[in-house]
């Protein structure tokens, strides 16, 4: 009687994973592209693809979670965010998969925000020199490792470089949390009543 029982829950089983291997994979989270590839995060691990999404690949298999993924501009280094050591930094690893390498250090929490235009520094906001460590700053580092360099006072969230690297770009990518209305940074329009976007 038991062997029957298993066996049809077996059957039934397999059955339902059918039905659900059918519709495919889901929770896909935080993509970004290349020219040619697809970067993603599914079940806290990286993986690549081409993009259309065919012949996917694990690039890390790490109990800690990775998070962030962002090609470079010129499309041969992935930076992302990892939980490694209980605490979150900045790491690079190749496109096409290989060792990470650590670029941050500090205690503070290190998330990949993205790369200077000339694929040299990888942006990072990290809450390191806010005192009530809710919000974060924007900083940069080089990708062949270094001291960290922060490119703003202004408290922030996310951001981007402009095409030449010297700029931000005007009206998207960077909202600073209610930083015009505190005089933390006054070159900003206000474009609606949730912050400013420069």
């Amino acid at each position: 009687m038991h062997l029957r029982s298993y066996f049809a829950f077996s059957a039934a089983l397999a059955i339902i994973s059918t039905s659900y291997a059918a519709e495919g994979t889901r929770l896909l989270r935080q993509r970004d592209l290349s020219a040619q590839h697809l970067v993603f995060v599914y079940g806290g691990d990286i993986w690549l693809s081409n993009r259309d999404g065919s012949a996917p690949r694990q690039l890390t298999n790490h109990p800690a979670a990775e998070f962030s993924p962002k090609f470079s501009p010129d499309g041969k280094w992935i930076a992302f965010s990892a939980t490694y050591d209980n605490n979150t930094d900045v790491y690079v690893m190749p496109a096409n998969g290989g060792n990470a390498t650590r670029l941050t250090w500090h205690p503070g929490a290190d998330i990949v925000n993205g790369w200077s235009p000339d694929s040299k520094q990888v942006l990072f906001a990290s809450n390191r020199e806010v005192a009530n460590s809710r919000s974060n700053q924007l900083y940069q580092v080089a990708l062949t490792g270094g001291y960290e360099q922060k490119l703003m006072e202004a408290v922030a969230f996310e951001g981007q470089l402009s095409a030449d690297g010297k700029n931000w770009p005007t009206g998207r990518i960077i909202w600073l949390i209610a930083a015009a209305a505190a005089g933390v940074y006054t070159g900003a329009a206000v474009p609606d009543q949730f912050g400013s976007w420069i």
